[in-house]
């Protein structure tokens, strides 16, 4: 069934969503960026609208890389043995790291458990350039595109800061208590919160299109080949029209909860809770080839040529991206405590426990390992998604456990 989208202008003022001058300012007397010395930075309320600008550098620019969630950098080479931290940022509020996002000198993460700060630090030393925060709730989504970073709260706010200095550009309330990890493509916002899945203008945080059809969409929804691809708890994948979000087809087959989207060269790559890796026509929405491995869940399928590498407890896989076909396997892991997976070009890195592992693309041989415990009293496991630019791995972790306080640490290895 094709069920076709509301756009914004049927939308306004009828369902709790507001992006008005008012409510900007209402917002806007409860949040403002902090510089290392606690002052708040200026900002005209009234300068909504920024330039684009495309530095071509080398970026991590969202979860995933990419809008397509590749989780491929073709541009880097990772780090290289021996393997040195570079240096270690200390987040100072309690909280779980979030995977960071990377580009030109700037990195930029959060904490998405307790605390609703954003960090920009810099990439060359660690330091602070200048921290964010949300009058209520925590951040999860965040991507940085041209010289703007979007980030999406608990509170059901969506921020469209300035990168350079923290200053809020324009943000976007919804009636939701939470946002869904989204995707930035070509000067639009795709997210879902609770209840549906929205687009946004890029630029001035203008309602585009709702599709409301959807139960619960998930965190990993993925942008490309026209289309924008929506897991759902009602184990369907969802493929909806990028530019007018007219649904396309769904994907029924899953089992169990899908949580995981990837598109690459026409393939909607989905992963989920049960042990079935789908390889779905993006056209269509019909299978191509399904992969069971022995235990669950199949994390996020990462993409890179004609291979696409996934995960289970304990293991890590490679797959032929045309046929499904195995090509190698690693199985030396931990089960606790995954990150997905990144690729650059001849290398792939998993971060398990303690340790991050460079495996090698084409054969699965471990070329090294790296134990990254933030301190000796260290007792936490969780790591965060690493984001490879250039020759340096940015890992985050969190340490504490038990009665301790969790704190987040991001680390550059080089």
């Amino acid at each position: 069934m094709t069920r076709s989208a509301e756009r914004s202008d049927e939308l306004a003022g009828t369902d709790g969503v507001r992006n008005d001058r008012r409510t900007f300012l209402k917002h806007l007397a409860l949040v403002a960026p902090v510089g290392r010395v606690g002052r708040a930075t200026s900002f005209d309320a009234g300068d909504l609208v920024h330039e684009q600008a495309d530095t071509g550098e080398d970026v991590w620019r969202q979860l995933g890389h990419d809008a397509a969630n590749t989780s491929y950098n073709p541009a880097a080479t990772g780090p290289s043995e021996p393997i040195e931290e570079r240096w270690r940022f200390e987040l100072p509020d309690d909280g779980v790291v979030y995977a960071p996002v990377v580009a030109g000198d700037t990195l930029y993460t959060t904490n998405n458990f307790l605390a609703g700060t954003l960090h920009a630090i810099a990439t060359e030393d660690g330091t602070e350039r200048w921290q964010f925060s949300a009058p209520e709730g925590r951040f999860g989504m965040q991507a940085v595109v041209d010289d703007t970073v979007y980030v999406g709260s608990t509170d059901g706010t969506v921020y469209a800061l300035d990168a350079a200095t923290g200053d809020p550009r324009w943000l976007f309330v919804t009636s939701s208590d939470t946002i869904k990890n989204g995707k930035v493509h070509d000067d639009t916002v795709y997210f879902g919160d609770d209840t549906d899945v929205k687009a946004l203008d890029a630029t001035t945080g203008e309602l585009r299109w709702r599709f409301d059809d959807v139960d619960a969409p998930q965190h990993y929804l993925s942008v490309g080949s026209g289309g924008v691809y929506v897991p759902a708890e009602d184990e369907n994948v969802y493929a909806l029209d990028a530019e007018t979000g007219e649904e396309r087809w769904r994907f029924e087959e899953p089992t169990a909860a899908t949580l995981s989207t990837a598109v690459a060269d026409g393939t909607v790559y989905v992963g989920g809770e049960d042990t079935n890796v789908y390889a779905v026509d993006a056209e269509t929405g019909e299978e191509r080839w399904r992969f069971e491995a022995p235990t669950f869940p199949t994390l996020e399928p990462a993409v890179a040529d004609d291979t696409i590498y996934i995960q289970d407890l304990e293991t890590v896989y490679a797959l032929s991206s045309e046929t499904g076909e195995e090509r190698w396997r690693f199985e030396d892991l931990h089960r606790v405590t995954w990150t997905l997976t990144t690729v650059v070009p001849g290398t792939i890195y998993v971060g398990r426990m303690f340790n991050l592992y460079a495996l090698d693309a084409a054969s699965g041989e471990e070329r090294w390992r790296f134990e990254v415990r933030p301190d000796e009293t260290y007792e936490g496991k969780a790591f965060a998604s690493p984001a490879v630019v250039d020759d340096t791995a940015y890992v985050g972790m969190t340490r504490g456990a038990g009665e301790r306080p969790l704190r987040g640490v991001i680390l550059a290895l080089e």
